[in-house]
C-alpha cells in the first residue's frame, strides 16, 4: 500500500478550509439606517416676536409642515412668519433611505403677531388683504379669457413664468369647449341655471377657504400660499372644476368622471395673478381616456368684477338665401363655371349677402391653391367636371350629370326627390341629402361687391356658419 506523508495529509486539509471558506454566503449588507426626525435631537427652534426659525443637523431633503403647507429647509434651516398671535402645531419630516420620516407632532408658540406680512402684491390680490376676503368665478362667459380652461404643457415654469423644456406649448379650450354626454371626447360640463358658484380666500381669523359651489357640494377648508414656488395649497377643499365628466372609457362601462384623471387636487401652481385674475393649474397625470401629460389651467375672475362686466353676445349669422330667384329661373341646361366651387360666408343677422371666401379668378388658380393645401391633381377634377351637364326640365325632371332625379323649388332653396350622392361633387366639396339653398352671394373675398357668373347653389359647411358651395352657368 502506498504511503501518504503528513505533510502532505495536512496540505490537503488547508486546501478544504480554504475551499470550504469560499463557497460560504457573503455576510447580507447592513439595514440602511433610517432617521426620525426627533425635536431637542436633531432639529430645534426659537421663537422671536413673530418669527419662527427651525434648524437641523440633517442633511438631505428635510422640512416642517404646519396645517398641510410644507416649508422645506434650506441650508438646513427654515424661517416663517405669522401674522397673527396662536399656537401652531408642526412636524419635522426628512426623505431618509427612500422613506418619508416624520417627527411626532410639536407645538409652537407666537406670542406676537405681526399682520404686515400679508403686506405684499400677492396676498392682497388673492384675498384683498389681512383681515379680508375675496371671491372668484370660473370665467365661463370669457369675459377676460378666451374661456375656463387652458391647457399648458408640462415644461412650463411657474416661477420664473418661461418655458424651460421641449413640452412647450397651450391652447385655450374657448366658452364653446363642450361636447355631447355620449361623446367620447366630453370635457367640462359647462354651468346650466344655477352656474359653477364661488371660491373666496381670505385672511380673517386664519387662511380659510370656502368653495360655494353649485356642481359639487359645499367645501370649507384652509390654504396656504408660497410666492416662490408659486403654488397655493388647500386643504380640506378643492376649487371650482370639472373635466370629463362623462367621459366613455374603452372597457368600463357607464361614465366615469375624469376629475379623477388629476391625482393632486390640493396643490396648484399659480400660472397668472393680479388684483382682477387667477389662474391655478393641476397636472393632469393620469388620464381617465389616455391622454398625455399637461397641465389644466383654470381660469378665474374677480367675482365683483365678473359681475359687472355685461357681455355682448355674439352674432348672429343666416344662411344667404337669393329669395328672388324663381323656378322658371332654374329651368335650362347649367354647366359648370370657370370658379367652380368656393365657400361662401353667411352674414350678419340684418345685412344681406354672402361673402367668397377666397379670391379664386379661374380653373388653374383654384386648382393651385387646393393643390398647395394638399388635394390630389384638383386640375385633373375641374377638367373632367367641366363636361358635365345639369338639366332640370318644367315639368319637375332633371337629369344631374346623367343622373336622373326631380325636383321642386321655393324660397331659394331646391329640393330633390331623391337623396344626392356625388353628382355635385368637385375637391373637398360634395353636395348630399335632398336640399341645396340657391345662395345670394353679394362680396368678393377682399369684401368688394361681386357679381357671380352664373348660380351659387350649396349645403352649410358641418358647424361653421359658411356654405360649402358650386357655381353652375347657364347654357339656354
Amino acid at each position: 500500500m502506498k504511503k501518504i506523508s503528513f505533510l502532505t495529509s495536512l496540505s490537503a486539509l488547508l486546501l478544504a478550509l480554504v475551499f470550504v471558506s469560499s463557497c460560504k454566503k457573503s455576510d447580507p449588507d447592513p439595514t440602511p439606517e433610517v432617521v426620525k426626525p426627533v425635536l431637542g435631537t436633531n432639529f430645534a427652534f426659537t421663537v422671536t416676536d413673530n418669527k419662527v426659525n427651525f434648524t437641523t443637523t440633517l442633511t438631505g431633503n428635510v422640512w416642517w409642515t404646519n396645517n398641510g403647507t410644507d416649508y422645506p429647509a434650506v441650508d438646513q434651516k427654515v424661517e416663517i412668519a405669522f401674522a397673527e398671535a396662536g399656537t401652531y402645531s408642526f412636524t419635522c419630516s426628512i426623505l431618509s433611505n427612500g422613506q418619508t420620516v416624520t417627527s411626532d407632532a410639536f407645538d409652537v408658540v407666537v406670542a406676537v403677531g405681526d399682520p404686515t406680512v400679508f403686506n405684499t402684491e400677492w396676498w392682497i390680490n388673492l384675498t384683498s388683504g389681512y383681515g379680508k376676503q375675496r371671491g372668484w368665478v370660473l370665467d365661463v362667459e370669457a369675459k377676460l379669457h378666451s374661456g375656463p380652461l387652458t391647457f399648458l404643457g408640462t415644461a412650463w415654469n411657474f416661477p420664473t413664468g418661461a418655458c424651460d423644456g421641449d413640452d412647450c406649448w397651450s391652447w385655450d379650450a374657448g366658452i364653446d369647449f363642450t361636447f355631447e354626454n355620449d361623446s367620447a371626447n366630453v370635457r367640462m360640463d359647462w354651468p346650466g341655471e344655477a352656474g359653477y358658484g364661488t371660491m373666496y380666500f381670505n385672511l380673517i381669523n386664519g387662511k380659510n377657504f370656502i368653495g360655494d359651489k353649485k356642481k359639487e357640494p359645499y367645501e370649507e377648508g384652509k390654504y396656504d400660499m408660497n410666492w416662490e414656488t408659486r403654488t397655493i395649497t388647500i386643504t380640506g377643499a378643492t376649487i371650482l372644476r370639472s373635466y370629463k365628466p362623462f367621459a366613455i372609457v374603452e372597457g368600463v362601462t357607464g361614465r366615469v368622471n375624469g376629475i379623477t384623471g388629476i391625482s393632486d387636487w390640493n396643490n396648484y401652481k399659480i400660472y397668472a395673478m393680479n388684483d382682477s385674475i387667477l389662474r391655478l393649474a393641476v397636472l393632469r397625470d393620469k388620464d381617465v381616456q389616455g391622454e398625455g401629460a399637461c397641465y389644466l389651467v383654470y381660469n378665474f375672475v374677480e367675482k365683483e368684477l365678473y359681475n359687472s362686466i355685461t357681455v355682448t353676445p355674439p352674432p348672429t349669422y343666416v344662411e344667404p338665401l337669393l329669395t328672388t330667384f324663381t323656378a322658371a329661373d332654374l329651368v335650362g341646361t347649367w354647366k359648370y363655371a370657370q370658379v367652380a366651387q368656393d365657400w361662401i360666408g353667411w352674414p350678419e343677422e340684418g345685412t344681406v349677402g354672402g361673402k367668397r371666401l377666397n379670391g379664386w379668378t379661374s380653373r388653374e388658380t383654384m386648382a393651385e391653391t387646393l393643390a398647395g393645401w394638399g388635394a390630389a391633381d384638383p386640375l385633373a377634377v375641374f377638367n373632367a367636371a367641366a363636361e358635365y351637364e345639369y338639366v332640370f326640365n318644367a315639368d319637375g325632371s332633371c337629369t344631374l350629370n346623367g343622373v336622373a332625379n326631380t325636383w321642386s323649388y321655393a324660397n331659394g332653396v331646391i329640393t330633390f326627390g331623391t337623396d344626392l350622392s356625388t353628382e355635385f361633387s368637385l375637391v373637398w366639396i360634395g353636395l348630399t341629402g335632398k336640399n341645396v339653398s340657391i345662395l345670394d352671394v353679394q362680396y368678393d373675398v377682399d369684401g368688394n361687391p361681386y357679381t357671380p357668373d352664373g348660380m351659387w347653389i350649396g349645403q352649410k359647411n358641418g358647424d361653421k356658419y359658411e356654405s360649402a358651395s358650386v357655381q353652375l352657368v347657364k347654357l339656354n
